[in-house]
């Protein structure tokens, strides 16, 4: 409405008065200030579709409630093949996960259920940093921890280890291409200075 009118007052002073000037530019700023506004409301509309995406294929619900909105959709995805903690410390700074084995064995389910070959993997880089803490890589190396020392660390043995030397290894003995994904959306509150990144898909799953 506004731009609406700034056209027809400038159409109206134009050659009549010393003012187009002002009216002139706020008619020109308006279509930059459109495209600006454009290109906002597509990032977010973006955003909360991949959100709505990676919140689906993550928790196999999607739910949304910001007080005026609100739906719940549940996939029915099957219990045992929601989010399951694997059987060793792959997802922290431990040692003791075996992420060959953790893959190879939900292959074989998915396999075994669906006729399924799973060859891709969606994932963190910090789950993709944690392979190469696996001790089974201390036992690749032949390499022996003396007991009650610290912990055989390859990438200070070993040149040209390290998280993506570990990642080749686990993809050639899996066969799973894995796709690194740390996506984030940026929020920050009215009249806060203070930004979030905001995952779209957690940080510790694959």
């Amino acid at each position: 409405t506004k731009y609406r009118e700034n056209l027809i007052v400038q159409g109206r002073l134009s050659g009549e008065l010393d003012l187009p000037l002002t009216v002139g530019n706020m008619v020109s700023d308006f279509q930059a200030k459109v495209a600006r506004e454009d290109a906002l409301r597509r990032r977010k509309l973006d955003n909360r579709i991949e959100w709505m995406v990676m919140t689906a294929m993550s928790s196999g619900v999607l739910a949304y409630d910001d007080g005026k909105i609100q739906f719940s959709v549940d996939y029915s995805r099957p219990a045992g093949q929601q989010a399951q903690a694997p059987s060793g410390a792959l997802f922290d700074a431990g040692t003791t996960h075996d992420p060959i084995g953790e893959i190879l064995a939900v292959q074989e389910f998915m396999y075994d259920t669906y006729g399924v070959r799973i060859t891709r993997a969606m994932t963190s880089r910090k789950v993709i940093n944690s392979f190469m803490n696996s001790d089974r890589f201390v036992a690749r190396s032949g390499l022996v921890n003396v007991t009650g020392s610290d912990p055989v660390d390859l990438n200070y043995i070993m040149d040209g280890w390290g998280s993506q030397a570990a990642l080749a290894v686990v993809e050639r003995a899996t066969g799973v291409s894995f796709i690194e994904y740390d996506s984030v959306y940026r929020t920050r509150p009215v009249g806060s200075t203070t930004i979030t990144n905001n995952r779209f898909f957690p940080q510790n799953r694959i």
